[in-house]
C-alpha cells in the first residue's frame, strides 16, 4: 500500500484533496484504521478488542483510531488501547487517537497524550503520521 492508497483509506470523499498533495508513490505503508462507531457501551468492547488484536497481528506499526462517533470512551476501552500500544512498542509502532475535544482534553489530563498522538480528523492523523509530505517540511 502506498501513502497515496492509505490517505484514500482515510479520506475517501476527498479524493480530489488527495491527489493534488506532493506524496510520495513508492513509500510502504503499514497502516490500520479502526471507525470505533459501534463503541457506544461496554457490549461492544469484544468487538473493539478482536479489531485492535487483528491490527497488530496484522503487522500494522500505525493505527489510526477514530473514536468521534463512539459514545463515552470507558476506561476499558483505554485499557485495551493502551495493550495494543503496548504490543506495538518492538515494532516502534504509534496510534493516533481521532478524538472529539473533550476525549483529547481528557487524555491531556491524564497523561495519555504521551502514549498516544492526538488529532481532531483523519488527516491531521494521517500528517501526524507522516504520510504527507507538506511544500518546505520533511514528511
Amino acid at each position: 500500500m502506498t501513502v497515496r492508497d492509505a490517505l484514500a483509506l482515510l479520506r475517501p470523499h476527498a479524493r480530489e484533496e488527495v491527489d493534488e498533495l506532493d506524496l510520495p508513490e513508492t513509500q510502504p505503508v503499514v497502516i490500520a484504521l479502526i471507525s470505533a462507531s459501534y463503541l457506544v457501551d461496554s457490549k461492544a468492547l469484544p468487538r473493539f478488542q478482536a479489531d485492535l488484536d487483528r491490527a497488530v497481528s496484522s503487522g500494522a506499526t500505525r493505527i489510526v483510531v477514530d473514536l468521534r462517533p463512539a459514545g463515552p470512551v470507558g476506561t476499558r476501552a483505554i485499557n485495551l488501547l493502551l495493550d495494543a500500544g503496548e504490543r506495538m512498542l518492538g515494532e516502534k509502532g504509534r496510534i493516533v487517537l481521532v478524538a472529539p475535544p473533550q476525549l483529547r482534553r481528557f487524555c491531556e489530563l491524564t497523561g495519555l497524550d504521551r502514549r498516544f498522538l492526538l488529532a481532531g480528523d483523519r488527516l491531521e492523523a494521517a500528517g501526524m503520521l507522516g504520510f504527507l509530505a507538506r511544500p518546505g517540511k520533511a514528511a
